[in-house]
């Protein structure tokens, strides 16, 4: 009995279109988390002159910062 290499170590069987959208769709989700994170974290505890000077109220900082990472 033969054995039939199909993939030689180190490489991959090429992504389907559903696999590349579905990993952009991750790509994106997890940016988007991300922006949202750093604004909890740096961007909110800031007082509200270095918010003005970034040209955002702390309304609308919150705002974003409080969305679900799945919207937009």
């Amino acid at each position: 009995m033969s054995v039939i290499a199909l993939h030689t170590t180190g490489t991959r069987p090429p992504l389907t279109a559903r696999q590349s959208r579905r990993g952009g769709m991750i790509s994106v989700w997890y940016a988007r988390h991300q922006y949202r994170q750093m604004l909890r974290n740096e961007l909110l505890p800031q007082p509200d002159s270095v918010l003005a000077d970034a040209g955002i109220t702390r309304a609308a900082a919150k705002g974003e910062a409080q969305k679900p990472f799945w919207r937009a």
